[in-house]
């Protein structure tokens, strides 16, 4: 998944990148919505991955 992409890096680039997901959720379709917001928490450090 997206977040993977960046697991190694800093905190700040795990940041930018949620935020950047975000900035697309109005763009995406509803089915998608609920595993994006799951992305954007392991990004920023709000649920831990499976």
């Amino acid at each position: 998944m997206f977040s993977r992409l960046f697991e190694k890096c800093d905190e700040a680039t795990k940041k930018k990148a949620a935020r950047c997901l975000r900035n697309h959720l109005a763009n995406l379709p509803y089915n998608v919505i609920y595993f994006s917001a799951m992305e954007i928490g392991k990004l920023e450090g709000q649920v831990k991955g499976h």
